[in-house]
């Protein structure tokens, strides 16, 4: 793979198009060959050989621009190269900026970072586009975004994780959260997430409302719930929320991956030989992230079930692994997306566990484990039944704004998805205090989702008319 370093200047129009306008680096600069240098750093090394590989599964020479001196990590799509004398527009090519801190590079965590951006590069190349996305709040892996775009995030969230273990880890002891430190401020409370949340399957469940009179704006209440850490186990979100959520995401492709069957499972020398490589010198990991690839490669990359699809295309691909790969799903999202119903006999298996009677819990345990054999079977049989407790995506616009980087000052009015709001989204909406969103989504579960715009508007009305 053809690999750019370059430098960022700006942003400029091009065409009626916002282009990064990067300087290229030649291979005497100090910048070019310090990045260079950590690109043999195995948690960087690796991801690029599976980047190679799917440039040739693609059959194409797609070069990695990897540009400097940006303020964070991040992907982008549309550059303005400048090599020499020439400058060059990319308007359609996919590359990667970091920040970089020359005094002390380590510092700028480009390692740590990189599978995770690397790998919006992959999904671009395969068809993902960025520009669906019409959630336009700050993303954490906490909030519920689109599912659209929280399929990417969660994917790549889940591959920081996997960069991690790629390095010889030592013996150390480390906080979940922290309360009196710097650990508390939001980046650090998100980066401990990405690793014991995910790791435990956190973000399935509710995120608690936090104390509302403690703030002065929406902006900030919205800050704070999407920033948060306090889980209610007592209260699981429904399908499509799951789905809008990164975590969600990242905690199924983080166990998809530690299972063993979905490692160790060879293809045909033809398959590997279709992303230049030897089967011969295929390790398990590389396996995994190849048969990962491949099925991505086949299914409609700007669908917005593209969790669900990857299940089932699956599935469809590699029999011998259906059924445990339909199992790991079914666990982790309470059943979820089958039944909106059915993720009620978890909660209740809970709050049974909670009141400390063993028989009590021991009888709805059986009961559970013997609802969940049977609707593993018809799932089984049935595929596409994993989509039925799905909800239809309704976008609505808030009255109140936000600050979708919180560091920066523009100001948009929120952009949300009704059926994956929470709460404290639904407060965006002029009259609607923490009560009556409450209220309206318990309205929304037990109808199976708002059916429209429409109706959602009927039920807003009707409760304003009932006060």
């Amino acid at each position: 793979m053809k690999i750019i370093i370059a430098e960022a200047l700006s942003f400029v129009e091009h065409d009626g198009k916002r282009l990064l306008h990067a300087r290229k680096l030649n291979r005497q600069d100090f910048k070019y060959q310090a990045i260079m240098s950590l690109f043999a750093n195995r948690q960087i090394a690796f991801f690029l050989t599976i980047g190679q590989a799917l440039n040739h599964k693609l059959n194409k020479e797609t070069p990695l621009v990897f540009v400097t001196d940006w303020s964070d990590p991040t992907e982008m799509v549309g550059l303005l190269l400048e090599d020499g004398h020439d400058q060059i527009a990319y308007p359609d090519l996919g590359f990667l900026a970091f920040y970089t801190d020359w005094d002390d590079l380590a510092k700028s965590g480009i390692e740590r970072i990189f599978s995770h951006e690397f790998s919006h590069l992959w999904l671009h190349a395969l068809g993902f586009d960025f520009s669906l996305s019409k959630a336009n709040t700050f993303h954490t892996i906490t909030s519920v975004t689109d599912q659209y775009m929280a399929f990417s995030e969660g994917f790549a969230e889940h591959l920081e994780i996997i960069a991690d273990g790629l390095i010889e880890q030592k013996d150390s002891y480390e906080l979940y959260d922290h309360g009196l430190d710097i650990g508390a401020w939001i980046s650090y409370r998100d980066q401990a997430l990405r690793r014991h949340a995910v790791n435990n399957n956190r973000f399935v469940y509710e995120t608690y409302p936090p104390c509302v009179a403690e703030f002065s704006s929406y902006d900030t209440l919205h800050l704070a719930h999407i920033t948060s850490s306090a889980f209610n186990p007592e209260k699981i979100k429904n399908a499509s929320q799951m789905l809008a959520s990164e975590g969600v995401v990242s905690s199924f492709f983080i166990h998809f991956y530690r299972h063993d069957l979905f490692k160790n499972q060879m293809m045909d020398p033809l398959f590997y030989t279709s992303f230049n490589q030897n089967i011969d010198k295929i390790d398990p990991v590389t396996n995994h992230y190849l048969k990962i690839l491949d099925v991505l490669s086949r299914i409609n990359m700007q669908s917005e079930t593209l969790l669900i699809d990857f299940v089932i295309r699956y599935a469809e691909i590699h029999p011998g692994e259906a059924n445990t790969l339909f199992k790991l799903f079914l666990d982790m999202t309470y059943y979820a997306t089958v039944d909106p119903n059915h993720r009620v006999m978890f909660q209740d298996l809970y709050r049974v566990g909670r009141l400390g009677n063993p028989t009590d819990f021991k009888a709805h345990l059986i009961n559970v484990r013997a609802q969940k054999e049977r609707l593993q079977d018809d799932v089984i049989a049935h595929p596409n039944s994993l989509k039925s407790g799905l909800y239809p995506v309704l976008w609505t616009e808030g009255d109140q704004s936000i600050t979708p980087i919180p560091w920066a000052p523009d100001r948009y009015r929120y952009i949300f998805d009704l059926n994956t709001a929470s709460a404290i989204d639904l407060m965006s909406i002029n009259g609607i205090d923490l009560q009556k969103a409450q209220k309206l989504i318990e309205i929304r579960e037990k109808q199976k989702g708002f059916k429209s715009l429409a109706d959602f508007d009927t039920h807003l009305k009707n409760m304003k008319l009932s006060n």
